[in-house]
This record gives C-alpha cells, structure tokens and sequence, in this order.
C-alpha cells in the first residue's frame, strides 16, 4: 500500500469517528489519547507557501505504550536531512527514550535521551568530531520537541487528544530546553481531504521559548496530526491526504 493511500485510510477513519550548519546548532472536547489509530503518514512542509521538503513517521502500539518512528528532508534556506527518529512512549506518552540523528550540508548529530532519571534527561550528542553528555531538567511528562522535526508532533497530537483549554504542557526543545506551552483554544474544523472532509479539533497553543513566545496551530484527528501551522517561521506541514491550494482548501 503506498504511503498516500495509507494517509487516506487514516482519514477516512477520522470522519468515520468523528532549518546548512548553524541551523542544526540551533536545534542544538475528543477522544482520549488511548484512542489514538496507530499507522504512517507522510507531511509535505511548505516555507512561505513553497513546497520544501516532506517528513514521515509511522506510530505503532507496542507492550509498553507507543513507538514513533520517522525521517525526511528539508530543502531551500534549511537544507536539514532528519534520518532517523526514534521515540519510545508509555501508556500515557510519556517519553521513556528517543535518538534522533540530524545532518546538514557540513554537519551531523546524533543526540540520545534516556528520561525519567533523577536529574530529568541523559542527553548525549554525538557529532563526527567530538561527543558532549549532559542532562536536562525537565518534567516526566514533557512532551519531546525539537525544532523542524515535524514527526515529533503526532506525540503533542496524542496528548491534546484528551487535553482542555486553559491548561498547560511542558515540551522538550531537544536538545535544549524545556518549555511551557498553554492551550489557548480550540474549535471544530472540517478539513479538505482526497477522501472527503475530515473532522478536526483545530488547537491554538503558544510555546513560552527563551525568546519569546510563539505561537502555533495544530490540527488534530483521532489523536493524530493532521496539520501544523508556525506563523513566525512561516511554515506549514500538512498530511499529504489534505486537499493544498484551489478552492474550498485550508491554505
């Protein structure tokens, strides 16, 4: 089966229910989330409106909670290759250990994350020239993260799947900080699909970074991503099933 078609079955299943180098230093009321359909999906990332890249990821329920698998590329100004990601989950989602391994066109990482240790995180980052361990002192339940790794949004899906208004989730910038995201609001949104309108809980959330605070849109369907929007980064990444451009589209 290819991958659009599979991102077509998790749609129809929905309605049936319901950044060279510098840059990856830099990175340096619905269902409950036990609900959530395993299965792969693929998302096509658009920069200011151009396509640049698609990332993929396969969800999978495993004896101990969930597995998350997934890689892609990023093109124009990000010229990012995310080859592998890997994160383990507990029942909950609550990570228990993730590796993801980053290149660029002069660089590449691999970074580790055991969590759950009395001091939060062992975070190992390994590049071809030298190895820095660390740890990081974030929440049991923080959800991971890292900047321009898209895949890792089916996680944050799986926990606004139970989630309300007004409250608040930790998320894991890896391999850097943790932050606070507050669930702002959210309302009901039929998205275009090739296999009809899919229903969907359309999240608005802000992430207090370092920086300031940013804000982001996360559609969501059966605890699944179904699209995510970051207004100051410009950039959409949307399920491939989901109807782009033209009339009657969410563009």
């Amino acid at each position: 089966m290819s991958a659009g078609a599979r991102a077509h079955g998790l749609a129809r299943r929905s309605c049936g229910g319901g950044a060279a180098g510098a840059l990856l230093f830099a990175l340096l009321p619905c269902a409950s989330a036990s609900a959530q359909i395993g299965g792969d999906a693929v998302f096509r990332v658009f920069h200011r409106g151009a396509l640049i890249g698609s990332q993929s990821v396969d969800v999978a329920r495993t004896p101990d909670g969930w597995h998350l698998q997934g890689q892609g590329d990023l093109k124009g100004m990000f010229q990012l290759v995310l080859r592998q990601l890997d994160i383990r989950y507990d029942e909950a989602w609550r990570p228990t250990i993730m590796t993801m391994e980053l290149a660029s066109p002069d660089d590449s990482a691999v970074v580790h994350v055991a969590f759950g240790l009395p001091d939060g995180t062992r975070t190992d980052i390994v590049r071809p020239t030298a190895a820095q361990w660390g740890a990081n002192q974030v929440s049991p339940d923080t959800i991971p993260l890292p900047d321009f790794v898209f895949g890792a949004y089916e996680g944050l899906a799986a926990r606004l799947a139970s989630a309300s208004v007004g409250t608040e989730l930790r998320v894991f910038v890896v391999p850097r900080f943790e932050a606070v995201m507050s669930l702002d609001g959210v309302t009901d949104e039929a998205v275009p699909t090739t296999a009809g309108p899919l229903a969907t809980k359309r999240w608005r959330v802000t992430v207090r970074r370092p920086e300031g605070p940013t804000p982001l849109e996360v559609w969501v369907a059966d605890g699944r991503m179904v699209r995510v929007d970051l207004p100051k980064d410009g950039m959409s990444v949307v399920r491939e099933d989901v109807v782009w451009g033209g009339s009657g589209t969410v563009q």
